[in-house]
């Protein structure tokens, strides 16, 4: 009898791939509850609560087509994969293993189909649509920053970090620490922290918690000086013995939490009528760069 048969959908996911990060199992339950209401038709009850929907190979297709491009449709086939594997660990006779395999087998083929157009799109360095309906220059994009300078300090703040150094979303939950007691960590807790430390009067960033952390471990970023004032305004109106984080959800007085962090960014650039994240500034800053080789 499998022992995990009785865990909720997360607790299951996280057997599976225990190295995935919280923001990324958010975004797996995020596509599969979506996946689970499309699927099931409005079916009660509202929420999965177990994985057997996904040999509805019509619902599937159904839900597929509710996607618009084909990169999402190529993540959302990686979820589908992930959650089939917890499935097939599920099933006791040979028949039904065999039917959730073939279903595995299926949609990593599509998922690979889809990568592999995608890579190769991705070689001609040219702006898939949604990019060039949001694009913006880099003049454009410093003097929205510096129009939220007087009005809503941490706005600027982030942006002007955003276009000196294009992380994805990680700064979201970077803590405030100092060099020594950052030192005083153990590996443990080191490995689950993002911190900005200042040192000899500059800034490093230790990302440990990243997109590919798994591959790279910690990594070491100094940040340009000409960064420095603005963070230490920031630090001066965010930072406290209590809220140790660099960066506060103004909706909430707490730090991001999930998705919240994405949505400050789209925030930004609300006025603009474009729908700018992380990712796009990271090729409008790339392109703005190098753009010419």
């Amino acid at each position: 009898m499998n022992k995990n048969l009785n865990l909720n959908l997360e607790d299951k996911l996280k057997i599976e791939r225990p190295n995935l990060k919280d923001s990324t199992i958010n975004g797996y339950m995020l596509v599969i509850n979506r996946m689970y209401k499309i699927i099931r038709r409005g079916v009660l009850p509202s929420e999965p609560v177990d994985l057997n929907m996904l040999r509805d190979e019509e619902g599937i297709e159904l839900y597929m087509e509710t996607l618009k491009s084909d990169n999402t449709k190529k993540n959302n086939y990686n979820v589908i994969v992930v959650f089939l594997m917890i499935l097939l660990k599920e099933q006791e006779s040979e028949i039904n293993k065999k039917a959730v395999q073939a279903l595995i087998d299926k949609y990593t083929k599509e998922r690979d189909i889809l990568n592999k157009k995608y890579e190769d799109f991705n070689k001609t360095h040219e702006k898939t649509e949604k990019q060039k309906e949001n694009w913006l220059e880099m003049d454009e994009m410093i003097n929205i920053a510096n129009s939220y300078k007087k009005a809503e300090y941490q706005k600027y703040a982030v942006l002007k970090f955003h276009l000196a150094l294009p992380l994805r979303n990680d700064l979201s939950g970077v803590k405030v620490i100092t060099n020594k007691r950052y030192n005083k960590l153990d590996e443990m807790s080191k490995s689950t922290m993002n911190a900005i430390i200042k040192t000899d009067g500059q800034y490093i960033l230790k990302l440990n918690k990243y997109k590919t952390s798994g591959t790279y471990n910690e990594k070491i970023i100094m940040i340009p000086k000409e960064l420095t004032p603005i963070l230490n305004k920031l630090i001066r109106e965010n930072h406290s013995p209590t809220q140790p984080y660099l960066l506060i959800n103004p909706a909430t007085g707490l730090p991001f939490k999930g998705n919240e962090y994405t949505r400050y960014f789209n925030d930004i650039f609300k006025h603009t009528g474009k729908q700018i994240g992380s990712t796009l500034i990271r090729n409008m800053v790339l392109s703005s760069k190098y753009g010419a080789v």
